[in-house]
């Protein structure tokens, strides 16, 4: 068992502020054509979503969440995950408990009109996630010990590669990927551990970390360097995992609030929701997960999986079919009860760019930052560490850093892309810079 004793982000407090904030003021229910459990929603756009759970549901909406219907998935047991591509092309996961047991896989071509099942041709295993990342390269986790990918669009699945860590084969149960190589999966098992894989190469391998002690549930990606996991339990309540260092190291805190982190979403750069499922409540952040706030659910209502497909367009789905809409002709996406964060810093692009050997940076920092230690920082697209430039405190003002393509062992790196990511406490940005020799 992981202890408790991972040192907590003194940045990542819990924020129990005293305002009039209801959730009734961002989230409105809206008309549901199922009582069934709703357990996973996703959306390919604005305008276009599922939603899916117990007995077979599945439900569709073409514009935007106003009205769903009822699709006939051709199953009656739960569907435990369900996601699409594209607007035509999805899957979901059904569990079977009759001959055989295991996983049934839905697979679609239509939006969802038509539904052909396969089983999966390993049983007893029990799949909670299923990703595709393009028409072919995919990948499913669940228990116990699967986690498998795909190169042709499903027809075979193949065991990943996994590296010899003691976690390694604890089971994944989601799925996040930055671009086409660089991704992470998590999951892990209650009262043992939470567990997130790393993979730089597209899938092909990946290597585990112990992250907090309990199951992390979602990963959202801010940049390359920087992610945010929730997860939890329900004896400890909700946990937030950070990475500033493309998951070289992660950081978990426990928020300290009753209930499990089912799913993360953000709306914006700093304003992200997540769901609490049967804790009936919400927990919101409006400076990127640095401080979040307990909300109740509208009607007390037990919601389970939540995302924004833009900034304008946010559903939450859970207990008895409720469906669950950010409303911002009622919130305003400029809600000044909770004013955009001034613009404490800011890093220009490089110049010249490409650069051989020498590149200037320069950044700001406003009279209104926040405290702590300024950083600017070299990785390359690996996440590594390259050159540290400046790592001290700067009063507010204009900077010129140089750099001359070297590491912190003053040796020429080769040529190739580079981040370059200026930190002040919680707050970062990053610009991509190009080294020709």
């Amino acid at each position: 068992m992981i202890h408790r004793t991972i040192p907590l982000l003194i940045i990542l407090a819990f924020s129990l502020i005293a305002s009039q904030v209801n959730s009734r003021d961002y989230w409105i229910p809206t008309n549901s054509p199922t009582t069934q459990l709703l357990r996973r929603v996703c959306f390919t756009d604005k305008l276009t979503g599922w939603a899916a759970g117990d007995r077979g549901t599945i439900i569709h909406t073409k514009d935007s969440g106003d009205t769903w219907d009822l699709q006939n998935s051709g199953v009656e047991t739960g569907i435990a995950d369900i996601f699409f591509l594209n607007e035509d092309t999805g899957w979901a996961l059904v569990w079977s408990v009759s001959n055989p047991t295991g996983t049934i896989i839905l697979k679609t071509k239509d939006g969802g009109e038509n539904w052909t099942p396969e089983n999966y041709p390993e049983p007893d295993k029990y799949m909670r996630k299923i990703f595709f990342i393009d028409s072919l390269r995919g990948w499913m986790g669940g228990s116990p010990d699967a986690f498998v990918y795909t190169t042709d669009g499903g027809m075979e699945w193949t065991n990943v590669v996994i590296d010899s860590g003691v976690l390694a084969h604890l089971p994944p149960i989601n799925f996040s990927f930055f671009d086409s190589n660089y991704g992470f999966a998590n999951g892990g098992i209650f009262d043992i551990a939470g567990v997130i894989w790393k993979t730089v190469n597209g899938g092909i391998n990946w290597f585990s970390m112990a992250v907090g002690p309990e199951p992390i549930q979602q990963i959202i990606f801010f940049d390359s360097l920087n992610a945010l996991g929730v997860g939890g339990d329900f004896e400890f309540g909700t946990g937030i995992a950070r990475t500033y260092d493309a998951g070289e190291s992660w950081q978990y805190a426990s928020l300290g609030v009753a209930g499990v982190a089912s799913a993360v979403s953000f709306r914006t750069s700093y304003e992200g929701w997540a769901c609490l499922g049967s804790a009936q409540k919400f927990i919101f952040t409006h400076d990127s997960g640095n401080t979040w706030t307990e909300v109740p659910t509208p009607n007390n209502s037990k919601i389970f999986d939540l995302v924004f497909s833009d900034s304008l367009h946010g559903y939450a789905v859970g207990d008895g079919g409720i469906i669950l809409k950010y409303d911002t002709t009622v919130v305003g996406v400029t809600d000044t009860r909770f004013p955009v964060l001034p613009s404490t810093i800011k890093l220009y692009q490089n110049y010249p760019n490409p650069f051989n050997p020498n590149t200037n940076i320069e950044f700001v920092i406003s009279s209104s930052r926040p405290g702590g230690i300024v950083g600017l920082n070299i990785y390359d697209l690996s996440g590594r560490l390259v050159r540290t430039l400046v790592n001290e405190p700067k009063s507010p003002g204009e900077y010129s850093v140089k750099w001359d393509g070297r590491d912190n062992a003053n040796k020429p790196v080769s040529s190739g892309v580079y981040l370059c990511r200026l930190t002040i406490g919680a707050y970062s940005q990053v610009h991509k810079m190009v080294l020709l020799r």
